[in-house]
Formats: structure tokens, sequence, C-alpha cells
């Protein structure tokens, strides 16, 4: 279940690259960086991270495991996901250099790890 939300939202990055067979995609690492000074970068990140807390909803009503477990009573705005990410990559460097179209399966990586279900 977890991986095809992350998939179905990954699918969702795809359609942000309008010259894909053009140019060469950014990485994860240039896009967060690119977010702090880009509003509509930041639109699209807090929107990543809206999908994220509805299907951590969903999940939580049919009973099945959450993806993350955030304190209840936080609310996550796009500069703290992306803070969330940053921190993340340099963490796991790896996905920092990765195709930045995979960007919502780091967030939902990134959040699994800040925020654990124990």
């Amino acid at each position: 279940m977890r991986r095809s939300i992350v998939g179905a939202m990954a699918l969702l990055v795809l359609a942000m690259q309008t010259h894909a067979a053009e140019t060469q995609p950014l990485a994860v690492n240039d896009l967060i960086k690119m977010a702090s000074g880009d509003t509509q970068l930041q639109s699209i990140v807090l929107g990543f991270g809206k999908g994220l807390e509805a299907a951590n909803l969903k999940l939580a009503a049919i009973g099945r495991p959450m993806l993350y477990c955030a304190p209840g009573d936080l609310t996550i705005k796009s500069e703290q996901y992306i803070n969330i990410v940053s921190s993340y990559v340099q963490k796991y460097p790896e996905w920092g250099k990765s195709d930045g179209r995979i960007l919502p399966e780091v967030l939902a990586q990134a959040m699994m790890d800040t925020y654990p279900c124990e």
C-alpha cells in the first residue's frame, strides 16, 4: 500500500518535467536548493506533503499502518517539508543525487525517517 501511494506521487513529478527528453533532470539536492527562493516549487512540495497527509489519514481510517506518525497537533508548511527533505538527503546523500522527479518518494522516505511510527 505504501509503495503504491509513493509511486502515484512519483508520477505527479514526472508531469512537472516539460522537456524531459531534451534536458537532464535536476537532482533532488538541486530542487531543494531552488525551493528556498521559488514559491511555485514550494507550493508543489507542499502539495506532495499534503498528499502524504491525506494518505496517512486514509490509512488510519481503514485501520492500516500509517506511513509516518507526526505529532497530532503539528501543522507542516512548505518550508518545513523542504527542511525535512534537506536533512534527510544530508543523512542519506545518495537520495540527494537522485533524479529530482522522485522528490515525492524522497519526501515520503524523509517523513517516515523523521516521524517513525513506534
